[in-house]
């Protein structure tokens, strides 16, 4: 997604949520939810992420979205560059948000 917008965005019992592998996404007001039941497909734990920005991904904003019963909340993996994580939900997650390096944040996690 390049110059994308996922805004407003309602997924319910889904594998894995927003994926971003492009430049300038915006990801806003998402509310995404997992089920993790006997019907759930196998994934790696990368893969069970509500919101993943993956290399070559660059410049990007994750705001006020609702994630609910992924392996990880956000994933940030990009090519650098800039990015605003701020206002997010994360519920029932192993991991909220792991930080990588020049991310500034702001992530409300309850597990």
């Amino acid at each position: 997604m390049g110059n994308g917008q996922v805004l407003n965005c309602v997924a319910e019992d889904v594998g894995d949520g927003v994926y971003v592998g492009g430049n300038n996404a915006r990801v806003e007001g998402c509310r995404l939810f997992k089920k993790r039941d006997a019907f759930m497909v196998p994934m790696s734990s990368q893969d069970d992420t509500a919101i993943q920005f993956y290399f070559p991904a660059g410049n990007g904003v994750v705001r006020h979205n609702l994630c609910v019963g992924f392996a990880q909340g956000i994933f940030m993996k990009p090519a650098g560059d800039t990015y605003v994580v701020e206002h997010n939900t994360v519920l029932c997650s192993n991991w909220a948000f792991p930080i990588p390096r020049g991310v500034t944040t702001a992530v409300t996690a309850i597990t």
